[in-house]
């Protein structure tokens, strides 16, 4: 049980706070996203805003947990948009693949780090 308590506290404690700045490039599409599924209603566009604040939880404290989370969803975000290229004109399956790819590649670039100076374990 320690090991996983263990686990579980460096996953939730405070990152490096330098790059930060990439979680608001992620929330914008987030945004975008949020907006398009506006017309179906406020449960349409719930998992949105629940994406979106946790980009803003992010953007002020930064955790391992929330940045995995947004990898994996923009990941697969965009692994889902790249799986049916034929859904609508060329030019719109651009616009969302890079929606997905973008903030998944910043992400990866922008990899949250220790603020302790210790190696961490990603």
């Amino acid at each position: 049980m320690n090991k996983i308590t263990g686990l579980l506290r460096k996953a939730l404690e405070p990152r490096e706070t330098g790059r930060r700045w990439v979680y608001l490039l992620c929330a914008a599409p987030v945004l975008y996203l949020a907006l398009l599924a506006g017309h179906e209603g406020l449960v349409g566009a719930l998992p949105y805003f629940a994406l979106l604040l946790l980009c803003l939880a992010q953007f002020s404290r930064p955790t391992l947990i929330g940045w995995l989370l947004l990898v994996v969803v923009f990941w697969a975000y965009a692994l889902a948009v790249a799986a049916h290229p034929r859904n609508g004109p060329l030019g719109e399956f651009f616009v969302f693949l890079s929606m997905g790819l973008v903030p998944a590649g910043a992400l990866i670039w922008c990899r949250p780090k220790r603020t302790s100076g210790r190696p961490s374990l990603l």
